[in-house]
């Protein structure tokens, strides 16, 4: 529970899910989008950290009226999943290219 009061803050909730041997906070409010994890990182938005066995990536969050700073979002993530979706994504790639090259080998 150390580590997740370090990324919420004294108001982590007590309540975790325990998933796959790791510690899995709830998720609570819209889930950061991968597309925005690179920029929300160099802005200090975004973070990646591991609690436990498990990794959560925290997104802040602010109050579209006043611009305080609310509580994060926080989401467990799977390295698998993501080195899953790598490999898939880098098939496509390979298969993009072949077919290109094939268009370009016909003009």
């Amino acid at each position: 529970m150390f580590a997740l009061v370090q990324i919420l803050g004294k108001d982590a909730p007590s309540r975790v899910d325990i998933k796959k041997g790791g510690v899995m906070p709830r998720i609570e409010g819209p889930k950061p989008k991968i597309e925005d994890y690179k920029d929300g990182k160099v802005r200090g938005l975004v973070t990646l950290a591991k609690v436990g066995a498990a990794f959560v990536i925290a997104k802040k969050q602010f109050d579209p009226s006043t611009g305080d700073e609310l509580d994060p979002v926080v989401i467990g993530v799977d390295k698998k999943q993501f080195e899953d979706k790598k490999e898939s994504l880098l098939k496509q790639i390979e298969n993009i290219d072949a077919m290109i090259a094939d268009m370009e080998a016909l003009e």
